[in-house]
């Protein structure tokens, strides 16, 4: 490694790391300002706050936003270095715009690996305390529970319908058990009333009633006691989060998808989704890196305001095709790593157009 390669990489990643401080403390004083009212309404103490709520938050926002830091970061060291006319020096003496770029790609790519582990692995867990203050405290609304008419398959061979779901006392009501074999009904056991027992799956059914369907001759039987009985279903099945996909590591999302799908309940692709964006997410930094550099590189007459303007200016237009490409992807319109891919192929062009029509 030189010492232009040390010097840039240095200057990168300090920049990176203080951008990233300034938006954290302003998003943590918007955020207590919001949230005030509610934090004296229930009573929270101050260690109640700062770790339930900002040793949560604050790795929460920082893991939205590091692509954006990135390209704050890079136009402002590449910005000071057109401004001070080093760009200049480096190019005249013989260094290639190519090799000259090299130090940000390093950069680049140690942050982005660094991110793309945090977001399959490490910043789930934070979510999970930060989303469940907000459902409890903040957001009600966050939390989504299915009440009535629900239909669930617990095997590919087995099927049961709640009438009503009760979460106060994890109670289902008018429960119906069927059995499938070959595409024909072989059992149906009704029950009132079903009460959660306990792991594993454990359930209790009060005045079960059997029908069975066997060789074309059907019985039925009533029974006036309780059945404890366990099968494949347990009270979380009822209870959602709107961010829920955020709030699970990737072999957590896939162990989950495998499992709803198995069940036959509601639509995955959301989930498929948040699986691919951390994947891309961390490609966008490298992508935003390489347009940041082409672009603040160039001495310019407004100074870094100008290129910092046009950074910020990139940044939100990527943002906006980002939750277009992913709104038409959860609708079906697209396949849900082409919703999610779309804005890094697009951006990738804009890239290599960059490049090609960089300062030399």
């Amino acid at each position: 490694m030189k010492q232009l390669d040390r010097y840039i990489i240095a200057k990168y990643l300090k920049t990176f790391l203080f951008t990233a401080l300034l938006f954290t403390i302003i998003a943590v004083a918007i955020d207590y300002s919001d949230k005030v009212s509610k934090i004296i309404e229930h009573d929270l103490s101050f260690m109640q706050v700062l770790e339930y709520r900002y040793f949560s938050y604050i790795p929460w926002i920082n893991g939205e936003l590091w692509p954006l830091f990135a390209l704050i970061a890079v136009i402002f060291v590449a910005s000071r270095l057109a401004g001070n006319s080093e760009v200049i020096a480096i190019l005249g003496s013989g260094v290639s715009f190519r090799r000259y770029l090299q130090p940000f790609l390093l950069s680049a790519l140690l942050l982005s690996v660094t991110y793309g582990i945090a977001r399959h692995l490490i910043l789930p867990n934070s979510n999970q305390t930060y989303r469940y203050y907000e459902a409890k405290y903040f957001w009600p609304r966050e939390e989504k529970v299915m009440n009535n008419d629900i239909h669930i398959f617990l095997d590919p061979d087995s099927k049961i319908y709640v009438r009503s779901f009760r979460k106060s006392d994890t109670t289902l009501l008018n429960v119906r058990l069927e059995t499938i074999r070959d595409k024909k009904l072989v059992q149906l056991i009704k029950s009132k009333k079903a009460t959660w027992l306990g792991e594993p799956n454990r359930w209790s059914l009060q005045n079960p009633s059997y029908r069975e369907i066997i060789d074309g001759k059907e019985s039925i039987r009533f029974t006036k006691t309780a059945l404890d009985t366990a099968f494949n279903l347990h009270p979380k099945d009822f209870v959602k989060y709107n961010s829920q996909r955020e709030m699970m590591t990737t072999p957590q999302l896939l162990e989950y998808i495998d499992y709803e799908e198995a069940k036959g309940v509601g639509n995955t692709r959301s989930f498929k989704i948040e699986i691919y964006r951390r994947s891309s997410d961390p490609f966008t930094m490298i992508i935003l890196t390489i347009i940041g550099t082409c672009i603040a590189s160039r001495k310019k007459r407004g100074g870094i305001g100008v290129n910092l303007a046009i950074g910020v200016s990139l940044g939100a237009m990527y943002i906006v095709l980002s939750k277009f490409s992913q709104t038409f992807a959860s609708n079906s319109s697209l396949h849900p790593i082409l919703g999610v891919w779309l804005p890094n192929a697009i951006f990738s062009v804009v890239a290599l157009i960059s490049y090609l029509t960089a300062q030399k």
